[in-house]
């Protein structure tokens, strides 16, 4: 409900006061009495003098005093807890701070009105300093936690006396302007506190967080001795023990909370949204920190000033909110609003994950904080409102113990959800055994370091980070019945335009509502891409077998983030999540239209990918996919449809002398070179042929002999140096002069041909074709065992026999790439981004490309 202000003012009492009726303070001294009028409290003029402004000054800086408090350890714990081996007790770093901070609050509500708000201030201070050294000295884990409850006994007196003593010197309209002072500068002690705590542990010993404000405590205290100084009760502790022997018979007719407090609905409303408020607060606050230094691998001192977006907005939310007040006098529209956008920025949080640009965890955390700040000053007005003057620091000692209460809870149960859900799935997504060993068991936030991450090999980094990441459990997050990391429901691809053009075709526009493909076999594994290479097929399949909505795209590289839950264990085992890996998939696919590598995610069959060596780069890598696959499938697959079908291979290399000789015609494309190098390792005698620029480079990929694909002489002088016996031909290029090229160069007695592109005879000049010459044309797409629903001779049967086949293959290249035996194709990386691909297909169509691929990364990896 909307409450209206009443005009009451604090006022009239004193700073110190003894009671409702006697009292002696500062307060005479610095603002006029209240006055009444038609039985409504009005404030007279509000004056402020030099001892008015400095007890604020000496507030703010015992405010910052104890806000720093809060968030000093949130970054510096990964070390506390790493020297004192707190494992999983690491939350009563925190509880026992918030527990003791919110027992004892009533009681200093009630210590304040008996014994004067100056000794109690000072005693507080005193204690909340002793803690701090305790801290700091601490050699156990056992005494560092008592060190903190002692830290929390006296930030929570702290931030409750200085509220009480707020609002003696201000009355109520007037209040939540210095409020939002004072709550300006204690979110800026928690705002600063990560920073601090980080870049003091990152550079010396963590114990200087709890030394350093030793000093500010000392200055906090001489303030207030000096210009806090006002008469105590006379009962002193004389009432003292009347009150706890009263309290304690049960006839207490003045309780610690009395249930007057509660009465009115807008103090109960108020007290539930500041449990909330303040749950939420320490939820993200003490749990952005795990984000910025496990998953996204900031040091300490950057994980901590990457909390100042927050810092930045809480503040001038707080302001606006005081100022609102303050004019309208209304709290439920400032609360609707503060929450509204607080559960907007929690919500956009919770998608935080390891790809995710500073600018949007910095734009989240605004949004957050911003609401935040809008209730936070708010809260404590709007409880005071309805209650009795005399009852306005039972009522402020009420709110703080609720507020604190809240601060136990906000990192209580989200430290519960953490450990039980790193303890759960541990064992499933991280492989390394002393990793697993030390995450687990509640070792998960002691770990939640850069450092810890990295001294890992670069895979078990990437599981590490995508455990830390997945823990946050997005409602947006599709879980699927797989071993997998979180995965969205739709993503960004690029695929066929959904109409088709007059022309019969359709174009590559990139779209971001495209559903994530499903893992439907055994053997099917989930893989957000980081890299795509480029090829001409990925323009002419869409030109010639137009298949609108299909995504586009052949060769990727990417990270494993999920398997088929039927999966065997040596897939498990062979690609844990996290593993990158790289291979070709089917794009413009008309039988499935909904997996290409133009994708964030795609779909691939586990045993028809590599891992990409550790040495390799992920750019790199992504040449692999088309190359090798083609060379296995033109150069080595056996049976029906297949290419020259050697009787060599890299497990079963040719008698020399003399060797068995292949022409390889467009040697300086990625299957050329690829098939160089397999040719070599196979004991192949390798005869090239390529533009003259480009002669180095296929000499330096096995090459024996090379020549000018534009000489009319090549054909003779590659009878010449095979004595006129070539047998075997590979025809990357397949036009015209290509096709006339190899056929020329091959004995008179004949051979076997392999083209890579379907080539039309009948168009031809009919002479160029011999008799003698087995032209074939297979298609590298057969190794998935599928349909080739295509057309016009590109069309193929299922066959199970060349998958087979494939996957025999692919362990043949695996251990040659992890030998170090194969070496990737020239590559030119592109700038990051899906229009990037768009702009390089445009630069294939020109033929321009020579003697390397194009490479667009998406996802940059850690390696």
């Amino acid at each position: 409900m909307a409450v209206q202000v009443p005009d009451h003012t604090a006022a009239k009492r004193a700073a110190d006061e003894t009671s409702d009726k006697s009292s002696s303070s500062i307060v005479g001294q610095i603002a006029a009495p209240a006055t009444r009028e038609d039985g409504v409290e009005k404030a007279a003029d509000f004056e402020r003098g030099f001892r008015f402004w400095t007890i604020i000054i000496g507030l703010g800086i015992t405010t910052l005093l104890a806000s720093l408090e809060h968030t000093v350890v949130t970054t510096a714990a990964p070390y506390i807890l790493q020297e004192l081996d707190l494992k999983e007790n690491f939350v009563w770093i925190t509880n026992a701070f918030f527990i003791c901070s919110t027992a004892l609050t009533p009681l200093f509500g009630q210590l304040c009105d008996i014994f004067g708000r100056r000794w109690v201030f000072l005693t507080i201070i005193a204690i909340f300093t002793l803690g701090r050294g305790i801290c700091g000295g601490a050699s156990t884990g056992n005494m560092l936690i008592a060190g903190r409850a002692i830290q929390g006994a006296g930030s929570g007196g702290i931030v409750l006396t200085v509220n009480i003593i707020v609002s003696d010197l201000c009355p109520l309209r007037k209040r939540g302007q210095y409020m939002a002072v004072i709550l300006a500068v204690f979110g800026l002690g928690v705002a600063i506190g990560p920073f601090i705590g980080g870049a003091i542990a990152e550079r010396t010993t963590w114990r200087w967080v709890f030394y350093i404000n030793l000093p500010i405590g000392g200055l906090s205290m001489i303030i207030m001795f000096f210009f806090l100084r006002v008469k105590r009760a006379i009962l002193g502790f004389f009432a003292l023990g009347l009150f706890v022997a009263f309290e304690a018979s049960g006839w207490a007719s003045e309780p610690v909370m009395p249930t007057r407090l509660f009465k009115h609905r807008t103090s109960i409303v108020v007290l539930c949204n500041t449990f909330l408020n303040t749950t939420i607060y320490f939820w993200y606050l003490y749990f952005l920190p795990v984000y910025f230094q496990a998953v996204a691998l900031y040091i300490p001192s950057r994980a901590g000033y990457s909390l100042l977006p927050q810092a930045l907005a809480g503040a001038p939310g707080a302001m606006l909110a005081a100022i609102a007040l303050s004019r309208w006098g209304k709290f439920k529209p400032i609360h609707f609003v503060g929450f509204g956008l607080t559960a907007l920025g929690m919500g956009l949080l919770s998608l935080l994950d390891q790809d995710r640009s500073t600018g949007e965890w910095a734009v989240f955390q605004i949004i957050c904080a911003l609401g935040i700040g809008i209730i936070i000053d708010t809260l404590l007005p709007a409880f005071q409102a309805p209650v009795a003057e005399k009852d306005q620091a039972l009522a402020t000692s009420t709110w703080g113990f609720v507020r604190a209460f809240g601060c136990i809870w906000g990192v209580a149960i989200p430290a519960v959800i953490f450990k039980n859900f790193i303890d759960g799935r541990v064992g499933d997504m991280v492989s390394n055994a002393k990793a697993r060993e030390l995450l687990g068991a509640g070792g998960a936030y002691q770990s939640a370091s850069a450092a810890f991450v990295l001294q890992f090999e670069p895979l078990d980094q990437e599981e590490i980070r995508a455990l830390t990441s997945a823990s946050r459990q997005d409602p947006g997050v599709l879980q699927l019945p797989t071993s997998q990391m979180p995965v969205p429901t739709s993503q960004t691809a690029i695929i066929q335009s959904p109409s088709v053009t007059g022309h019969g075709t359709t174009q590559a526009v990139i779209s971001h509502t495209v559903p994530i493909p499903t893992l439907d076999s055994p053997d099917d594994i989930l893989i957000k891409v980081s890299h795509v290479a480029l090829n001409p097929c990925d323009y002419k399949i869409p030109s010639a077998f137009p298949t609108p909505g299909a995504i586009i795209g052949n060769d990727f590289v990417g990270t494993v983030v999920a398997i088929h839950h039927s999966s065997q264990s040596a897939v498990r085992k062979r690609f844990p999540l996290g593993t990158t890996v790289c291979g070709l998939i089917h794009g413009s696919n008309p039988g499935d239209p909904s997996n290409g590598a133009f994708a964030t995610y795609i779909r691939a069959s586990a045993s028809l990918v590599l891992r990409v060596p550790e040495s390799w780069k992920p750019s790199d890598a992504a040449t692999l996919g088309s190359g090798l696959t083609t060379a296995f499938v033109v150069l080595f697959a056996q049976g029906p449809g297949a290419g020259l079908s050697l009787p060599i291979s890299p497990d079963n290399p040719g008698a020399t002398p003399p060797p068995l000789d292949v022409l390889v015609y467009g040697a300086s494309t990625s299957v050329g070179t690829m098939a160089l190098q397999l040719l070599k390792l196979s004991g192949a005698g390798v005869i090239a042929v390529c533009s003259p620029h480009n002669f180095g480079l296929v000499k330096g990929y096995g090459a024996d002999f090379v020549f000018d694909y534009a000489d009319p002489e090549t054909p003779s002088r590659i009878r010449q140096v095979t004595n006129g016996e070539l047998e075997y031909g590979l025809d990357v290029i397949a036009d015209t002069e290509s096709v006339g090229t190899c056929q020329a160069a091959i004995s008179r007695y004949g051979g076997i041909l392999t083209v890579l592109e379907k080539y039309d005879w009948a168009q031809e000049q009919s002479s160029l074709r011999r008799k003698t010459v087995d032209v074939r044309f297979p298609l590298a797409l057969e190794i998935f065992g599928k349909e080739l629903k295509l057309s016009n001779g590109y069309e193929r049967p299922s066959s199970e026999e060349r998958r087979k086949e494939a996957r025999k293959w692919f362990e043949v290249y695996q251990r040659l790439l992890d030998e170090g035996k194969l070496r990737p194709h020239p590559v030119k990386v592109l700038e990051s981004g899906w229009q990037s691909i768009l702009d390089g297909l445009g630069v294939l169509k020109s033929g321009s490309v020579s003697g390397y691929k194009i490479v667009v990364p998406l996802v940059e990896l850690s390696r």
